[in-house]
This record gives structure tokens, sequence and C-alpha cells, in this order.
């Protein structure tokens, strides 16, 4: 890398057109099958691993969620600053750096979270095909109430197996 790149920004459309062509030429499809492939489906298969390979994937699925949400959340800065620049505008130029900066900045966020959803469909998918259930993100799954009656009925069938009642 010269000097002189170090110096000089680019904030190009065909740098742009750069990152558009890689996010097309992904096959983040088989990306995110061959993850749950190798790491969740084949113990999602059996019983006494479903339930962790459940937690495995519900993990995945939210760190990829939490990051498409910081990509929502940082475009939306970026379109706020934007906005700071039109009204402070009081008859000085905005600079052609900034208006390009901002404006590349905006698009840039704009593919990255075309890229997130992409992941996240994907990953929903995948996980609905291993488990045979729709994908509920953790805030919108039975209550914790529910949850703990469903673990005393397991408990209590858990003992009177090793009591020999059932």
């Amino acid at each position: 890398m010269h000097i002189s790149e170090v110096n000089s920004a680019d904030y190009s459309d065909s740098r742009l057109e750069s990152m558009s062509d890689v996010l097309d030429s992904v096959d983040i499809k088989s990306g995110v099958s061959a993850l749950f492939n190798a790491v969740i489906t084949p113990f999602a298969e059996h019983k006494d691993w479903n339930m962790l390979a459940e937690w495995n994937a519900n993990s995945i699925i939210g760190a990829f969620q939490r990051h498409y949400e910081q990509c929502v959340a940082s475009s939306d800065k970026t379109r706020d600053l934007m906005q700071n620049a039109i009204r402070e505008d009081v008859g000085n130029e905005i600079s052609q750096l900034n208006v390009d900066k901002l404006i590349f900045r905006r698009d840039a966020q704009e593919l990255n979270i075309k890229r997130a959803e992409m992941i996240l469909d994907a990953l929903k998918l995948t996980y609905e095909v291993a488990f045979e259930k729709k994908y509920v993100p953790k805030s919108k799954q039975s209550t914790a109430l529910d949850k703990s009656k469903e673990i005393k009925q397991y408990n209590i069938a858990r003992l009177k197996q090793a009591l020999g009642q059932e």
C-alpha cells in the first residue's frame, strides 16, 4: 500500500459495486447449511442431544440477530448524521468529502443490512429443517412459568421411572 492510498479515502461507487459483487457471489445458504450439518443437525437428530443442539442453534441465530439489529442502528445513526449535516449547513457549503463519506457509509451499511438479513433468513430456514419447527426468538417463546411447569412434570416422571412406578 502506498502512502498516498493511506492519506486518501476511497468513497467511490466502484468500491460499493465491488462489495455488492462479493455479496452476490457468496452462497450464504450453503455456508449456513454446512455449519448446521456439521455442528447442529447431527445432535438435533439424537434425543439425548436435541435440547443442547437447539440451544446452540438459538445462540448462533441470536448472535446474528444482534448483528442485524446493530447494523440497522448504525444505519439509523448515519441517516441522522445526514439530516444534521443538512440542518447545520447555514450558508457554509458541506464539504464534498463529508458528503461522499456519508453517502458511502449509508450505502455500505445498506449492503451490510442486506447481508445480515440473508444470513438470518438462511439460519432460520435451516433451523426449521433441522428441528422440524419454526424458529421462535427466545423473547417470544413460552414464559418461564410455562417452562417451570414442564420441568416439574419432567422431573416427576423421572423420579417415578427411577422408582419403577411408570
